[in-house]
């Protein structure tokens, strides 16, 4: 018997890309600590930090959410285990 690996839908995939660009962007902002106080670095991040992480955890929730609501694939009976009080061969 083969394991078939179950595909990952997209709002998956954009959950994980959203999870990268808000690591990325704590990352930079960290970066930004180090900078001198006048950088380009510094001030971007003094004008657009709150949007930026506010919108990356809104997708990360968002797509989640999604996510979860959307995948519902159909499971055969034989994947699903007998109840620990039954015998597989009393089931119909």
């Amino acid at each position: 018997m083969m394991n078939k690996k179950p595909r990952e839908s997209t709002l998956f995939r954009l959950v994980i890309i959203s999870s990268v660009a808000f690591l990325l962007t704590v990352l930079a902002m960290v970066a930004a600590a180090f900078a001198p106080p006048n950088s380009e670095l510094t001030r971007f991040f003094d004008q657009h930090a709150l949007e930026m992480l506010g919108t990356e955890v809104v997708g990360i929730l968002g797509f989640g959410v999604l996510a979860m609501a959307f995948d519902r694939r159909p499971i055969s009976r034989s994947e699903v285990p007998p109840p620990a009080n039954q015998h597989p061969e009393s089931l119909p």
